[in-house]
């Protein structure tokens, strides 16, 4: 399984390919898999049900959903092994790499 599908860019990007070549590695084999436990700990830490007696996303205020995403973005990042990047969420290969995820949403890592 491929993170992203890059067989529809009309003018291959030779950056965009050593970072997909970087995360896939550092992925391993089920990205899906790594990707989700990723999500599902940083909704649980957030929601936090034995202390604030919430059990579904949807009942998190909105400032609380918006470290849902901040908080992903410290649990895959430490999930990788990578370092906070410079300018943007990582440095990957070199090329900074930031972290977008919505509840309603896909991954979106420009």
């Amino acid at each position: 399984m491929h993170l992203f599908d890059a067989t529809d860019m009309s003018d291959p990007d030779p950056d965009f390919e050593r970072v997909l070549v970087r995360l896939e590695a550092l992925a391993g084999p089920s990205p899906a898999a790594r990707f989700g436990a990723a999500i599902r700990q940083s909704i649980d830490e957030v929601l936090d049900g034995p202390r604030t007696g919430r059990w579904a996303f949807t009942q998190l205020e909105k400032t609380e959903k918006t470290y849902v995403g901040t908080k992903l973005e410290i649990v895959v990042r430490t999930s990788l092994g990578l370092e906070p990047g410079a300018v943007l969420d990582l440095d990957i290969e070199g090329e900074p790499v930031d972290i977008k995820w919505g509840m309603n949403s896909g991954w979106q890592i420009p």
